[in-house]
């Protein structure tokens, strides 16, 4: 059965103005998937997508053996007068009524585009490599805090980091998190030092890892 979907689903150009509504899990989904989904929701200029978070898409080695594969995560199409009762006409229908989750809320949230783009971004550690002067803010050497999933600020349990130490870094985050050119001088330096002159903390920033993020997911 799935072949023959699959070819009637490549067959399929365009479905001009019918009310098109194309539903995405964000979990356990393969590679190029999001973007075939956009593609699918581009069918019809009166379309909507939709992304429902923390749910799953099962894979089709999974349901090609069942007489009636679920429906409640595939694109759904809908015929305005025969299944929604909605007059059809040549204006657009009011999508709004198809919303996944209470208004303004990350499950109700539609692209702006099609498109859903991706991005990677480095996950961070700032270690207190040396004090040239005395800690007068209890650091020592060692001491570090991590940045992952793009904004997030790890310490490790019992210990602290020093405010002024940790503002004069900020500002160098976001570059590290992305790939640089190597001639940029910020892919080339790595070393930071605090504000405080008695004190002179030299603290070193490296990268621990690099994950894949949706910008839909942090904006």
């Amino acid at each position: 059965m799935l072949p023959r979907v699959f070819d009637q689903a490549k067959a399929l150009k365009s479905l001009d103005g019918k009310l098109l509504a194309v539903l995405t899990a964000d979990l356990g989904t393969q590679g190029g998937w999001f973007a075939a989904q956009a593609k699918l929701a581009q069918l019809s200029r009166n379309s909507v997508h939709r992304t429902t978070h923390d749910a799953t898409q099962p894979p089709c080695s999974k349901i090609s053996g069942s007489r009636r594969p679920p429906v409640e995560l595939s694109p759904t199409l809908f015929e305005p007068s025969d299944q929604l009762g909605v007059e059809a006409s040549d204006s657009a229908v009011d999508l709004g009524q198809f919303q996944t989750g209470a208004p303004g809320s990350r499950e109700a949230r539609s692209y702006a585009s099609p498109n859903v783009p991706e991005m990677r971004l480095y996950d961070l550690r700032v270690t207190v490599e040396r004090i040239e002067g005395r800690s007068v803010c209890g650091l020592e050497v060692g001491d570090y805090f991590e940045v992952t999933e793009s904004c997030r600020i790890r310490i490790p349990e019992g210990r602290h980091f020093c405010m002024y130490a940790l503002q004069s870094v900020l500002p160098f985050l976001a570059a590290k998190q992305r790939r640089l050119p190597e001639s940029d001088w910020l892919e080339q330096d790595s070393h930071v030092m605090c504000p405080d002159p008695e004190e002179r903390v030299v603290m070193r920033i490296e990268r621990i890892g690099e994950r894949t993020l949706r910008s839909e997911d942090l904006t």
